[in-house]
């Protein structure tokens, strides 16, 4: 298994529907400034499949999908079938991707994975032990507190990724706006 390299960035694995909404966004990169960012070969694979469609996410997932041919975001195998399986095979809430990047969390040691599958989110709390989950808005204000990006600009994002993955009115979209209006 190859970590990353040490460094002041924080390292943080992210899922399927995070590393989309990040792409459609066009905030990935600026993302790798602070963050180092670790995903699991189902992602990987998730990715690759999504890639093949012809519309935004499919655009979003090619465009994460060369970060990972550059090395700029890593991949990590997992062998824990057994565990991941059993919580996937309990909770219709749960897939292997979202399971899988919470065990390579804890595997590497990382404090933090992000989603945004919200109907997921109690249930990989159960299960996350150290590991804090966080929506794809955590890095999008990390990016804001640390000057990187203004304010305006990460609600601009945040209005991209909601017409994107129609999130407009959603549950996520009115808590991730309120997360970045509180900064």
């Amino acid at each position: 298994m190859i970590l990353p390299e040490k460094s002041e960035k924080i390292v943080i694995t992210a899922d399927t529907s995070a590393l989309i909404s990040l792409s459609v966004g066009t905030i990935v990169e600026y993302c790798l400034e602070l963050f180092d960012i670790v995903i699991p070969t189902t992602v990987h694979e998730e990715l690759k499949d999504i890639s093949e469609y012809k519309d935004e996410h499919a655009q979003g997932a090619v465009s994460v999908l060369k970060l990972i041919s550059e090395s700029k975001i890593k991949v990590l195998e997992i062998d824990e079938d057994k565990p991941i399986l059993d919580i996937v095979g309990k909770s219709s809430k749960l897939d292997r991707g979202e399971v899988e990047t919470l065990f390579l969390a804890k595997k590497i040691s990382s404090r933090i994975m992000i989603t945004d599958d919200f109907r997921s989110l109690e249930g990989l709390k159960h299960h996350s032990g150290d590991v804090k989950i966080h929506l794809s808005v955590y890095p999008i204000a990390r990016l804001v507190v640390k000057g990187i990006i203004s304010k305006k600009k990460a609600e601009e994002i945040l209005e991209k990724i909601a017409d994107e993955r129609s999130w407009e009115g959603a549950a996520l979209f009115r808590f991730a706006k309120k997360y970045i209006d509180e900064l």
